[in-house]
C-alpha cells in the first residue's frame, strides 16, 4: 500500500525509519528487562551487558507456532519466548537465580493468561 503512496526516496527514507524505530525499541525493552533483573540480584557490569545483549537479541525471536489454535497463540508464543530466554540466561545467572527469575516470569504469564481468558468468548 505505501508503495503505491510514497515515491521511492520517501519509501526509502521510510524503511530507514522503521530500521531506527525497532532497533531504539529493542534496545528500550533490553534496558527495562536488564533494569528488572538486576533489582532482583546483585549483578556485575559484564552479567549486566550479557543480560542486555539477550534480551536485545530477543526482540527477533519467531516461536513456532504451526498448528497452535488461535487463542493460544499469545500463551504459546510467550512459553516458547520464555523458554528460549532462559536457555540464553542459564549462562549468565547462577542456577538459583535462574529459578528465582523462571519463576517470577511464570507468574507474570499465568497472571496474563487469566486475563486473557476472562476476554475471550464462552466456548
Amino acid at each position: 500500500m505505501l508503495k503505491k503512496l510514497l515515491n521511492p526516496d520517501q519509501l526509502k527514507s521510510y524503511q530507514e525509519y522503521q530500521k531506527v524505530e525497532k532497533a531504539e525499541q529493542s534496545e528500550l525493552s533490553a534496558h527495562y528487562k536488564m533494569n528488572e533483573i538486576s533489582s532482583m540480584f546483585a549483578l556485575d557490569e559484564d552479567q549486566k551487558d550479557k543480560i542486555y545483549g539477550v534480551f536485545y537479541d530477543q526482540q527477533d525471536f519467531k516461536p513456532e507456532l504451526k498448528g497452535v489454535e488461535p487463542q493460544q497463540i499469545p500463551v504459546e508464543s510467550g512459553r516458547q519466548r520464555h523458554e528460549h530466554v532462559k536457555g540464553q540466561l542459564k549462562t549468565i545467572l547462577t542456577p538459583e537465580q535462574l529459578e528465582t527469575w523462571s519463576k517470577r516470569e511464570e507468574a507474570q504469564m499465568k497472571a496474563q493468561q487469566e486475563m486473557i481468558q476472562k476476554f475471550l468468548p464462552a466456548r
